[in-house]
């Protein structure tokens, strides 16, 4: 079972690509770093609970093209993530493209030598890595401070997909009354946000 926060639509990632990316946002993090826009999502007691099969069905609809993993940390829940993929992979008849954001380092994740999170590894196209450091957070779109890197592990996607550019953020209202948030916000629009949400 998944430990999430929120699920969301998201269209991060290259403009030319079809569909829109499911992005996922996993509960539990241990790292508090200064500053962090997820805090919430720092607690082991998650709101949401999701099979990995559940999940995979909301692919087989067709609405969403590619995967994009945030919390919280995902390496926490790095088997079930995998399997997650590997599901929807089973479902659909293809691996979805998947971007993956984590306080780790590459390197720390391969010198660990965990089995789970080898397995995560290597269903990721895009690993974005390393802490958030607030001093160093530049407003950038696709990551959160400047000593975080954009590394690219496969083919499905390229560098030049991903050029530098500001930030912004949307904020998306259901049919059922809900909000959800999209993009990574700078701190005031974080502080903004969470205001909102104790208020709806």
């Amino acid at each position: 079972m998944l430990y999430l926060n929120n699920l969301g639509s998201s269209e991060l990632g290259p403009p030319d690509r079809k569909g829109k990316n499911l992005t996922v946002w996993v509960n539990g993090c241990a790292r508090n770093c200064k500053g962090c826009i997820s805090a919430e999502a720092n607690r082991m007691l998650p709101p949401i609970i999701m099979s990995h099969y559940l999940l995979s069905l909301i692919f087989k609809e067709g609405k969403y093209h590619g995967l994009i993993l945030s919390g919280g940390e995902p390496f926490l829940q790095a088997g079930e993530l995998a399997c997650t993929i590997e599901e929807i992979s089973l479902v659909t008849g293809k691996k979805p493209p998947v971007i993956c954001y984590t306080g780790n380092t590459l390197e720390e994740i391969r010198e660990r030598q965990d089995p789970e999170e080898l397995q995560l590894l290597s269903h990721i196209d895009l690993l974005i890595d390393g802490e958030y450091i607030e001093e160093l957070d530049r407003q950038e779109r696709y990551r959160g401070s400047t000593n975080q890197r954009l590394i690219f592990l496969t083919d499905g996607f390229r560098p030049e997909d991903f050029p530098p550019m500001k930030r912004s953020i949307s904020i998306k209202l259901h049919g059922d009354g809900h909000l959800t948030m999209t993009g990574i916000p700078s701190r005031g629009q974080a502080e903004t946000w969470n205001k909102i949400k104790k208020e709806w």
